[in-house]
């Protein structure tokens, strides 16, 4: 039986959760990589954001881009009446 990432962290709980979803960042699957990485914009730990930023330095356009989005939604997470002016 196969778990979706929601019905994993909910058995889990998310800090226990986080661990496993930032190892499926490195998966082979960029379809994987990009699901992990906008779960891990949800959970919003230290450890998350580390590996959000990590990816920023990822040499796909793609995953890099959903580490950049991820980031964003945990920036208004943290502080919702925030916004960037670029």
């Amino acid at each position: 039986m196969s778990l979706s990432i929601e019905e994993t962290i909910s058995e889990l709980g998310e800090a226990e959760a986080a661990s496993h979803i930032i190892e499926l960042v490195n998966d082979p699957d960029t379809a994987v990589q990009l699901a992990a990485i906008q779960t891990l914009g949800k959970i919003g730990s230290t450890e998350t954001k580390e590996c959000l930023e990590h990816c920023l330095n990822n040499p796909s356009d793609a995953i890099r881009q959903a580490a950049e989005q991820a980031l964003h939604e945990l920036e208004v997470t943290e502080d919702p009446f925030s916004f960037r002016v670029s």
